[in-house]
């Protein structure tokens, strides 16, 4: 009651258990530089958190984001540049690879104007990266329009606090990352310790789940000419992994971060590359002779510089590759492209682990709701989606596992009736149903209707309720195809229902990751149904029976008509009293009943049950005329948390429909 309370308050997601938000690998995107990926632990930086980059003047620290900013960019993403200092050299963004032409500039007036604007950027989770610099030119707006030498004690440190405490929140849900460029100051008087302080007060120390202090080291000479800087980065806070990793690298004068070098010192330390004293060996053949030469080799080589790299993020777990490829997925299929398999799972991956925004799925689903999908992207994309969670297994059953789906319409209460009664006659239905989609009542939203039943048992108790009554119904689980459960949702408010590819997806991930041997399908058409055409619906019906089929799961398709209501009733607690009625064989609807005796019928041959319809259909009517598909309903119902008497007297308890 108290988490729905909470939830009815604030929100969907307000509270959770710890292991509805666990995530596979936290979404990142690429420093610009492997060494600094790997010092941080996690391939990059953490999207949805505040960063900070600070270190004396021209270390490197402007340097280092726009290397983020350009790798954002390749991926598709979008990236902000708040230019409180007015100093942005944009012939030498240009030299490091950021677009110019795409990102966004601003350079604000005052403090509050730059953390406004960066505020209403995050709110529009559009933006993926948003870099401040910097937080010494946050000058507040009372200490500008005042006079030279007022008292402004600590106003900086106070703007900074209150924007941070403001900012955090939706950080988090817009999936952007937040940097803070940050220069160092010296305290006046401290004769023990470091005199180094950062400015902008406490707070961003406090708010930042990564901070790099970034300093140079060295100059790098090319005979008498100085060329660049060496360079150290150490992560002196870390929320995301281990902290304190450092890496140092070179800063070429003009290119900005030696991608080349840090590869090449990282293989060689690792023995990716061998170093046979001042010659530099990649497999059979030489690279160069010297760390310059071979240095040159990479650079004018890149495919096997990238080859490397590969090899580097395999070694260290970081096979994902620096960051979500989800905008660039999205733009394949929304010109018209196919889909690698790679592609699919990596994209389906991100939506089960939170890497994928809810926009970008929507995004993703629009795409293929215009462009389709063939059979082998329907396929990839249903058997990913099926293995984002947990795949049942039902070991030593004594008759088959089936189940039934539909595609829903108005008054479609047939699954209520069809379980118990396929259960009845030796089969055993794990039934895991969904909610409304489009117009249509879902079964679960039936189920709900029935006072104290529980729609999400956990695995172990699923299960072991199949395996006592013959049948359960229940709704999807967080451990069952999670991102189905989440495109589900996206779907239903994106009108993207009808696309065929993504219900087929949707449908089976759900039902194969039941573990079931077979599976017979009820495809709704007419003007009661979502799929309004029986062209439609065929196309929709010879997509699953393929897919399911090509994963090992015998199936039947049978397209039923829904250009009325299916039986005598519509409505949660009215569908389920008439189920109710049905299974004591209380003159059913002749349609309702036609339509039910064909789905049994086809689940008992395809589960290997019966041979001929003939057989099958008396099957089917022994199960009611004896009682026994009643008794399986009622004790489904009641060992569910139910009432033990629901079906004794199913009006009362009902409540009414909302």
């Amino acid at each position: 009651m108290a988490v729905s309370q909470i939830e009815k308050q604030y929100g969907k997601g307000a509270i959770m258990k710890m292991d509805e938000q666990t995530q596979q690998r936290h979404p990142v995107i690429s420093s610009g530089d492997i060494g600094i990926d790997l010092a941080l632990g996690i391939g990059g930086l953490p999207r949805g958190r505040i960063v900070e980059i600070y270190g004396p003047e021209s270390s490197g620290k402007t340097t280092l984001t726009l290397h983020i900013i350009a790798e954002c960019q390749k991926l598709g993403g979008v990236a902000a540049f708040i230019d409180a200092e007015h100093a942005l050299d944009v012939n030498y963004a240009r030299k490091l690879g950021v677009n110019i032409d795409d990102i966004l500039l601003s350079q604000p007036d005052y403090g509050e104007q730059a953390l406004e604007i960066a505020d209403i950027l995050v709110r529009s989770a559009a933006v993926d990266v948003i870099v401040v610099d910097s937080v010494a030119a946050l000058v507040p707006k009372s200490e500008i329009e005042g006079e030279m030498g007022d008292s402004q004690m600590a106003s900086q440190a106070r703007l900074m606090s209150q924007a941070l405490r403001k900012l955090t929140a939706t950080i988090g849900r817009s999936n952007t990352i937040l940097i803070f460029i940050n220069q160092l100051r010296q305290k006046i008087g401290v004769v023990f310790g470091n005199p180094e302080v950062t400015t902008g007060g406490n707070a961003l120390k406090f708010y930042a789940s990564i901070r790099l202090d970034i300093r140079k080291i060295n100059t790098i000479k090319s005979g008498e000419d100085v060329t660049g800087n060496r360079v150290r980065v150490k992560v002196v806070k870390n929320k995301m992994a281990p902290p304190f990793g450092s890496w140092e690298f070179d800063v070429d004068f003009g290119a900005g971060i030696s991608r080349f070098g840090s590869i090449l010192d990282i293989a060689a330390e690792h023995g990716i590359i061998k170093k046979s004293g001042a010659w530099y060996a990649y497999g059979n053949d030489r690279i160069g002779q010297g760390r310059d030469n071979a240095k040159q080799y990479l650079r004018e080589n890149p495919a096997v510089a990238d080859k490397i790299e590969q090899e580097i993020r395999e070694k260290f777990g970081l096979t994902e590759g620096s960051a979500a490829k989800e905008p660039e997925i999205i733009r394949k299929k929304r010109d018209r492209q196919i889909l690698s398999a790679s592609d699919i799972q990596k994209f389906v991956a991100g939506i089960a682990s939170g890497g994928v925004s809810e926009a970008q799925a929507a995004a993703f689903t629009m795409s293929v709701f215009l462009n389709g999908m063939d059979a082998d992207e329907i396929l990839t994309l249903t058997q990913s989606m099926k293995e984002s969670g947990q795949v049942l297994k039902w070991d030593s059953m004594d008759g088959p596992v089936i189940d039934k789906h539909s595609t829903g319409g108005v008054g479609d209460k047939v699954s209520l009736m069809l379980a118990p009664i396929a259960a009845a006659c030796g089969c055993y239905v794990p039934m895991i149903s969904g909610r409304g989609l489009g117009h249509t009542g879902g079964t679960l939203d039936k189920m709900n209707a029935i006072p104290g039943y529980n729609t999400n048992p956990d695995i172990p108790a699923f299960q072991r309720i199949v395996r006592q009554v013959g049948c359960l119904i229940i709704g999807q689980t967080k451990e069952m195809a999670p991102a189905d459960r989440i495109l589900y949702a996206v779907r239903d408010v994106t009108a993207t229902v009808e696309s065929v590819p993504l219900i087929t997806a949707s449908i089976l991930s759900k039902k194969l990751c039941a573990g079931l041997d077979a599976l017979t399908m009820d495809i709704k058409t007419g003007n009661g149904a979502f799929m309004d055409s029986l062209l439609r619906a065929e196309e929709l019906g010879q997509s699953i029976k393929t897919v399911a089929e090509k994963d090992g799961v015998r199936t039947g398709v049978l397209i039923t008509d829904m250009n009325e209501v299916l039986g005598r009733t519509a409505g949660n607690a009215l569908e389920v009293f008439e189920a109710v009625s049905y299974l004591k064989n209380e003159n059913p609807e002749p349609r309702l009943k036609a339509v039910t005796d064909a789905l049994c019928v086809n689940m008992l041959m395809i589960a290997g049950i019966c041979r001929t319809e003939a057989e099958a259909e008396e099957k089917v009517r022994t199960a009611l005329t004896s009682g026994k598909a009643l008794e399986k309903f009622a004790e489904m119902v009641a060992v569910n948390g139910g009432p033990a008497d629901f079906c004794d007297r199913p009006t009362p308890t009902c409540p009414p429909h909302r």
